[in-house]
């Protein structure tokens, strides 16, 4: 019987199952017009999902009608009708939504027409350019390679003529270059001096060698390759003993040969021969054990690895101009020694150098091998439920967006239910692994980021949208790449939104509990689980107000060998 009374507002509940009751294209009408940045990647997906459900039905062919056909295969689960919807539902948007802050480019395709190739790159570069990057915060400069070269060029000047000495006969001042540790057989030298001649044939150059006792035998003769009348350039003979010698010039005068002084100079003992690799084996992790073989290997070597592709170093020397990791060689017999691969190296491809005293090996490819890793969700603990005040628990549903170097997953997991204050669920098994998606470990060569995404989900089939999320996240990933080479940050920040609308349109618009955002660079990576266990955990808080509710999940990486 109606009366008069009080006003009572609807309490939260209620209010949420009225907006349990729009419609799915309202619902991802208010999701648009939430966004605080247009959104060029749905455009594009819409239209590559409507031509790739018309079949064989659809005009022409393009590269991103191929895309949607390969990722279809690889998602047999998908339900199409769901995928229809969504593209109906969408067209059925007003116009001033669906193009708002678009270029035309984008806001004009039209499914009756593929996209034309040289199109598909310029359509890319809009896409990226209407997002903000996501926030990651990865400096990750490439190695800059620095070579150097000497050039020797002979100093053919005239001498500094000393005082007291007699300038009518030739005489030898000094060896160029000096040095007190002696000469190389076969080394180029310069004479400098005076009253040489200056054709090379009348200056004969007479080699001696310093016998026991200090008397000396000549013991060969040669000319200057070029002279002056103050200076003569030779090459020692080679080879030559380690020892004493001295060199003394005969000059072809017009009154006969004048003979200049004697000058005493060194040969030293020449080093042991470089040292050679023909190989290293096997292809290993960072901070394992490999072989090298070869020859003239000693003493203690040093190994240098010297990045190929540009990979950052944490720490280096420099070797020839350039940086590189080092590290100390065990000398196992002439022809083998074993190495423990830096434990800083990114993977990838490296030249290794084998130093010992001076004598410098040739240079060998070595690739150093990807570690692979897993990233889980352990467990989502209740800080506070939305609206305790009112009956009923929170259902919460996560998403992934996951990059890995130039890869992008999209992944949720099911609805968990029967949230009170203080408590917690784990994730089930087939929802727990964020990396790799599919629920195994994966190699890491670069960066790894996660963005991590809650929501109290209203409505629809948590499993039903996992399968759609899934497949778009994959056919996204895929015409993303198909429009260039995409930086992995702006990759996670066009599908993040996407995957959000996603959500929106299947779960009946759930509130979105917040995002965050995980990022770890392949050396952060190797130095996080540079530990007994090889694995490294942490939590990610979600706070909201009271009307939302607050969370926290909990991850683990693991590096699996």
């Amino acid at each position: 019987m109606p009366g008069t009374g009080r006003s009572i507002s609807a309490p939260p509940w209620a209010q949420a199952t009225k907006k349990k009751g729009l419609v799915p294209a309202r619902r991802l009408e208010m999701a648009l017009q939430k966004s605080q940045e247009p959104d060029a990647l749905l455009p594009v997906l819409m239209h590559t999902i409507e031509r790739g459900l018309q079949g064989s039905r659809r005009s022409g062919s393009s590269e991103l009608d191929r895309i949607f056909d390969s990722v279809l295969q690889r998602h047999p689960e998908v339900d199409r009708r769901l995928l229809q919807n969504l593209v109906t539902d969408y067209r059925a948007l007003p116009a001033s939504v669906r193009t708002r802050g678009l270029p035309p480019a984008i806001a004009n395709l039209d499914p009756a027409r593929p996209i034309d190739p040289s199109a598909v790159q310029m359509i890319g570069k809009l896409v990226l350019e209407t997002r903000r990057t996501v926030p990651f915060r990865l400096q990750m400069p490439p190695g800059k390679q620095v070579s150097a070269s000497e050039y020797i060029t002979a100093n053919i000047g005239r001498a500094n003529l000393p005082s007291g000495i007699d300038m009518t006969r030739p005489h030898i001042v000094r060896i160029s270059p000096a040095t007190t540790a002696g000469y190389e057989a076969g080394q180029k030298l310069t004479l400098m001096g005076w009253g040489f001649s200056a054709n090379k044939a009348d200056n004969t150059i007479r080699i001696f060698k310093t016998l026991a006792g200090g008397s000396q035998g000549e013991l060969t003769t040669l000319h200057p390759s070029v002279c002056t009348t103050s200076a003569m350039e030779f090459n020692l003979p080679a080879p030559l003993e380690p020892g004493q010698y001295a060199v003394q010039v005969s000059v072809k005068t017009s009154s006969g040969i004048q003979d200049t002084n004697k000058v005493d100079f060194r040969i030293k003992t020449p080093p042991p021969p470089a040292p050679e690799i023909s190989a290293i084996t096997p292809s290993q992790y960072p901070g394992r054990t490999a072989l090298i073989t070869g020859r003239h290997f000693g003493g203690v070597p040093g190994v240098y690895f010297l990045p190929m592709d540009e990979q950052p170093m944490a720490s280096y020397v420099t070797f020839e101009g350039q940086k590189a990791s080092f590290t100390l060689g065990k000398v196992l017999s002439n022809t083998q020694m074993e190495i423990t691969v830096p434990n800083s190296l990114l993977p990838g491809n490296y030249q290794v150098v084998v130093a010992i005293g001076s004598g410098i090996s040739n240079r060998v490819v070595y690739p150093v091998r990807a570690y692979r890793y897993q990233v889980n969700f352990l467990k989502i603990h209740c800080i506070d439920e939305s609206n305790p005040e009112w009956a009923g628990s929170d259902e919460i549903v996560t998403t992934w967006v996951v990059a890995r170097d130039t890869e992008v997953w999209a992944k949720n997991t099911g609805e968990y239910g029967e949230f009170d204050d203080g408590e917690e669920q784990s994730y089930k098994t087939g929802d727990r692994t964020a990396f790799m998606p599919s629920g195994g470990p994966g190699e890491v060569k670069s960066l790894l980021a996660v963005s991590v995404s809650l929501y109290e989900w209203d409505a629809g089939d948590a499993k039903a949208a996992r399968a759609v999320v899934g497949f778009i996240g994959d056919l996204a990933k895929e015409i993303l790449n198909a429009m260039g080479k995409v930086e992995w940050a702006k990759l996670v920040a066009a599908l993040t939104p996407l995957v959000q609308k996603v959500i929106s349109w299947l779960g009946g618009d759930p509130d979105a509990l917040g995002t965050r955002n995980l990022a770890w660079s392949a050396l952060d990576l190797l130095q996080a689980t540079d530990n007994p266990q090889k694995r490294f955990s942490g939590k990610l808080e979600f706070r909201n107000s009271s009307d939302t509710g607050s969370y926290d999940v909990t991850y683990e990486v693991i590096r699996v060998e």
